[in-house]
């Protein structure tokens, strides 16, 4: 399944390695979802890799490893205009992102975007509702 990932979730992916959702990144990593990518969050995940907050939590290599992943095993979309259905601008491309790559599923812990909880076809829910989903038999 094509999935959309949000900014927040994939630096959680690499913050709590072997957490609660550590099956969203086995499964990515499998190829049993397909993480969707585009220049803007490619640059919005650069911005706060690079915060100094999070130099203490991140290592540069689980930085680099999360940039590579990004680069290597999510497929690269180029967006056709942002959605205008979000007031936040980052909000706009992750809807067009989901919409343009034809996603299954946007996966955000964002409350605003969960409250919408369907863009065209692709379902929004939270990391837990995809954790729950993967767990499934």
């Amino acid at each position: 399944m094509r999935i959309a990932l949000d900014t927040n979730l994939l630096i959680s992916l690499v913050l709590v390695s072997g957490g609660r959702l550590d099956p969203i990144w086995r499964a990515w990593k499998a190829g049993r979802l397909k993480a969707l990518s585009c220049e803007e969050l490619q640059c919005e995940v650069e911005q706060v890799l690079a915060r100094p907050d999070l130099a203490r939590y991140l290592d540069t290599d689980a930085r680099q490893q999360l940039l590579r992943d990004l680069e290597l095993l999510a497929l690269r979309i180029t967006l056709s205009k942002p959605n205008p259905e979000c007031e936040g601008p980052n909000d706009r491309f992750l809807l067009a992102l989901a919409h343009d790559g034809h996603a299954g599923a946007l996966i955000t812990g964002d409350h605003a975007l969960q409250a919408l909880g369907q863009h065209g076809t692709t379902l929004i829910v939270s990391p837990a509702d995809l954790v729950t989903a993967l767990e499934s038999p």
